[in-house]
Order: C-alpha cells, then structure tokens, then sequence
C-alpha cells in the first residue's frame, strides 16, 4: 500500500511539473513575444514595447495652445483620461469639466458629461445650459474616442476648429475665436492618429470655413 501511494504521489508530482513548465514556458513566449514587437504586430499595431509615451496619444500641445491668453479658464476635456494632461500643463489656474481620476466626482457629473458629448454629436446646444453665458469652456476632444463630438462640433456654427493635430481638436465659442483673431484650423491631422492605413476611408467631415 505505502509502495502503491508513493507511486502515485510521484505521477501527481510529474503532472504538476509538466503543467508548471508547460505554463512558464507560455509565458515566456508572450514575454517574448511583446519585447520583440510581435505581439504588436499581430494586433492593432498601436502600442510597441518601448519606454516613455506612446505616440500621439497624450494632448500636450492641444493643453497647451489652449491656455494661452484669452483663452477661457475652464476646459471640457474628452476622454476621460486626457483630463489629467490639461490639468498638468494649466493647473491650478485653470480648470477641467471633471477629473475622473480624482474618483470623487458625483454620478451626475458623469452623467453631463456624457450628455455633453452626445448633444456635441448632434448638435443639440442644449449642454450649454451648465456654463453661465460668458463663460464657456474651451473643448478638447481627443482624435481616437471622441469623433463623433468632433464631427458634430465641425458642423456647428457657433463653434470653431483652431487647433488640430494628430491627438486632438480645440474649439472655441465662435464670437471668442473671433476676437482673438484665430482662424479655422485643418482637421485633416484628426483623421489618422497613427497614419492612414491602407483602404481606409475617414469618418470626420470637411470643414467648408463657414464656421
């Protein structure tokens, strides 16, 4: 008996050792397999093993065209994350619609937010009704989650385009883009953050300069 419970305590061992290697050695060829870059590769090809920022996706110079003078002291910036990149390069002075990393925001915050984004899309003016008149906010839409604001606020009057480039799109109430005698900006950067793949079509209007 002790013979038989030895025997098979030594074939639970192995089975467990061929299970333990079998799984290290997994995950080393996915080690391997994002140091090398084919993981990267296989997938959307957007985010390379390297150290330091990843390539047009944070909005520094967006945050920082849009805290120059006459500018308003208050921003709405989409997507969440990009907040934090506005608030680093103008704060305190300046502030942000909300701060989603502060995680002390109410629901109902959230829920404007979202709200905003959508009326933006379809250019229904009614989120303005939570800035008092005189001082709205500049918008900062980021050029990968935020298109479809992006497209709507293109095609709003009221609004202007006056930076773009590959991370993001500021706008400016019409009136004060006016008065600081800044011209409608090309969108065209918007459109491939990464570089335009092949066969691909664009889903953000042209602007015809009207606004």
């Amino acid at each position: 008996l002790l013979s038989r419970l030895t025997t098979e305590t030594s074939a639970q061992i192995r089975q467990q050792l061929r299970k333990t290697i079998g799984m290290a050695g997994g995950i080393s060829l996915l080690c391997l397999a994002v140091v090398t870059g084919w993981w990267n590769e296989i997938g959307e090809k957007n985010k390379p093993f390297r150290l330091g920022e990843a390539p047009n996706w944070f909005i520094h110079d967006a945050a920082k065209f849009a805290g120059q003078p006459g500018f308003p002291d208050r921003a709405f910036v989409a997507h969440l994350g990009q907040a934090e990149v506005y608030v680093y390069h103008q704060g305190p002075q300046r502030k942000v619609f909300m701060d989603a990393r502060l995680e002390v925001c109410t629901q109902r915050t959230f829920e404007k937010f979202n709200e905003a984004l959508q009326d933006m899309a379809t250019g229904n003016s009614r989120w303005l009704r939570w800035f008092q008149d005189g001082d709205l906010p500049v918008v900062i839409l980021d050029s990968r989650h935020s298109r479809p604001a992006i497209n709507g606020l293109l095609q709003t009057p009221t609004w202007r385009l006056v930076f773009a480039d590959r991370t993001a799109a500021v706008f400016l109430p019409l009136i004060q883009a006016e008065s600081l005698q800044l011209p409608t900006a090309d969108p065209t950067p918007l459109i491939y953050p990464d570089g335009p793949p092949k066969n691909s079509k664009t889903n953000l209007p042209p602007t015809d300069g009207r606004n």
